[in-house]
């Protein structure tokens, strides 16, 4: 793969474990039960398309098609938990930012708002554990919360981490800070929100339009036919 990249692209990424983490280890797979799998897709179409050069048969090349199956499964996964944690954001946020204005020191807030989900199964919730447990191994609280940015992939999970490093580095209040933060999480959702509502508006103009359309056809089109056999220009 060194010396051929195009293999590389064929097989897919080389960070099978950081992918998988991604997508919340579905399963219980890992990095080499996963490449066995796309390795073994790989060697199937080959052998398929072999079949289909030798036989002349064109279904023996649709196994071909399923080379990228697990990655594409793979990045589904990811969009679906990233959309999931992005759900949740603001809850979680808001929770931190009530254990700080309470007075919880910071490890002891993480740890409190990383429960309260009534999902049986969130997460953020799990990544926010994840980020706890560095935090008891005497981790550095800027880089758990980078880690924790980073693993979510949310840009508010980002300025989150950004927001709580700035305030503990210049001495400002955590609480403060972080409640701004959440207060602008909270209308940047908003807004999405409405411009989703106005999206899917418009969607439903255009799709009563279509729905319309053939009424509209079968309405008109017997009328010009009948005009048409009067002829009222002649």
């Amino acid at each position: 793969m060194i010396y051929h990249p195009w293999l590389q692209k064929l097989a897919g990424p080389p960070d099978v474990e950081e992918k998988l983490a991604l997508a919340g280890n579905p399963y219980g797979f890992s990095p080499e039960a996963f490449d066995t799998l796309r390795f073994g897709l790989i060697g199937l179409a080959a052998a398929s398309a072999l079949l289909g050069v030798f036989s002349s048969n064109m279904l023996a090349f649709i196994p071909v098609v399923f080379i990228k199956l697990p990655d594409w499964w793979l990045s589904f996964l990811i969009s679906e938990r990233r959309k999931a944690m992005k759900r949740e954001f603001i809850m979680v946020a808001s929770r931190l930012a009530t254990a700080l204005s309470a007075g919880l020191e910071l490890r002891a807030a993480l740890e409190w708002a990383s429960g309260g989900i009534t999902e049986k199964r969130s997460a953020l919730r799990e990544e926010l554990r994840r980020a706890v447990e560095e935090a008891r191994y005497n981790a550095p609280l800027e880089e758990v919360l980078k880690n924790f940015a980073a693993r979510t992939g949310l840009l508010d999970a980002q300025r989150l981490a950004t927001t709580v490093i700035q305030a503990q580095r210049y001495g400002a209040s955590v609480a403060g800070k972080l409640s701004e933060a959440v207060k602008d999480a909270r209308e940047r959702r908003k807004a999405e929100i409405v411009g989703q509502a106005k999206s899917a508006e418009q969607k439903l103009y255009l799709a009563v339009f279509v729905m319309a359309l053939p009424t509209i056809i079968c309405t008109l089109a017997p009328m010009l036919i009948s005009l048409a056999q009067q002829n009222p220009f002649h």
